[in-house]
């Protein structure tokens, strides 16, 4: 079903080509029209944007007393002017017509060109809605989550397209969408983003999730961000299966058990929680781990470290380490050690066997002795000493 206003003479007659190559109903938008009457899934719409790019008063008045009849409907809207080549995706009548429509239909989606008199090819717009795919109905319900938010706190996420979404608030910058909602709605709507999301980042920062579980959770995301969260146990991750990057730093969790892990993860990030202790796989190697962040917790003992061999970055700092951990020289991958703000009082010369090394940071370790010869010969093995 089509429908265009006639303030438009370029849009009529695109109504009328369109009506008859698809062999379906075109309606003026300020005529009366029964509303019951079998419709289709697919609407057209034909808006002539003018000025200011706003909907003029028909559309609005048009779009709003009608809303029920677009609601699980797919729309194609193509616009209607003569200066800019393309639409705007950020102008405000795009912005209106999602306000609107946003959370009633199925998808809506804007023909990129803007037509005119003097641009005008029936054909590239036939066969645009001829090859038009509907979206899959889990896109589908994931955008309609966001637009839920979003509409909630009156303001956007920070970022959501084909291959990110940060619930973080784009008024502010830190304050997180999800805590503008009571927890158990909260926890529904964050299950279903994280099942439903096909994109590659998700990032979900400060905002209390002390009682969400990820256990029965089944997901394609390959980075994961959930710093400051108030979690106190180590997320169920094996439904993550493609699962590359997490970082859980700034929580409340005591012990680390990488048993609820998938295993190829590359790189981790638990730094400022309390972690005292890791639980690990015996019989597995960890193979693919490459990046370790633990700075920050109260980790004293590192036997863990045998089943890590491939480690190329490990972040020990800040933990209540006063000896050098011996475990970390066997270690011959790792290219970056970082003690900072450790109790340690020397370096063991098999440092220098550890062929790989490009950088030890040791700085405001107060017990050490700079002037040890370790550090020159270190240096002249070409790693950097950050101290």
């Amino acid at each position: 079903m089509i429908f265009y206003c006639d303030t438009s003479r370029t849009a009529y007659s695109v109504s009328q080509g369109l009506a008859q190559y698809f062999n379906v109903d075109y309606i003026k938008i300020d005529e009366i029209f029964d509303i019951s009457i079998n419709i289709s899934d697919l609407f057209i719409l034909l808006i002539p944007v003018f000025g200011e790019e706003e909907l003029n008063s028909s559309w609005l008045s048009f779009l709003e007393n009608y809303k029920s009849i677009f609601k699980e409907k797919n729309i194609i809207i193509f616009s209607f002017g003569v200066y800019d080549e393309f639409i705007n995706l950020d102008s405000v009548f795009v912005k209106q017509i999602k306000f609107i429509l946003g959370l009633s239909c199925n998808d809506i989606n804007f023909y990129p060109l803007k037509i005119s008199r003097y641009s005008l090819d029936l054909d590239l717009i036939k066969q645009y809605i001829a090859e038009y795919h509907v979206l899959e109905q889990s896109q589908i319900d994931f955008q309609k989550i966001i637009m839920k938010l979003e509409s909630k706190a009156k303001c956007s996420v920070l970022l959501n397209d084909k291959e990110n979404l940060d619930l973080t608030s784009s008024y502010n910058g830190f304050t997180n969408l999800l805590d503008e909602w009571e927890f158990d709605e909260k926890a529904v709507m964050l299950e279903s983003l994280l099942s439903l999301s096909s994109r590659i980042n998700f990032t979900c920062n400060r905002t209390n999730l002390e009682h969400f579980k990820f256990d029965h959770i089944f997901s394609n995301l390959q980075k994961m961000y959930f710093k400051s969260c108030q979690l106190f146990d180590t997320p169920n991750l094996q439904g993550f299966k493609e699962l590359d990057v997490i970082n859980f730093s700034a929580n409340l969790i005591s012990t680390l058990d990488f048993c609820k892990f998938p295993k190829r993860l590359k790189r981790v990030n638990f730094s400022k929680n309390k972690i005292h202790s890791l639980v690990v796989e015996q019989s597995s190697t960890y193979r693919d781990l490459e990046s370790l962040a633990l700075f920050n917790n109260k980790i004293s003992e590192f036997s863990w470290l045998s089943n890590m061999k491939n480690l190329k970055y490990l972040n020990l700092g800040m933990n209540p380490i006063n000896v050098f951990p011996r475990e970390i020289l066997k270690l011959k991958s790792l290219e970056y050690i970082n003690l900072a703000l450790t109790e340690i009082h020397d370096i063991p010369s098999e440092i220098l066997d550890m062929k790989s090394l490009k950088v030890l940071d040791v700085k405001y370790c107060s017990h050490i002795d700079l002037d040890d010869s370790i550090f020159q010969r270190l240096k002249d093995k070409g790693v950097e000493i950050i101290c």
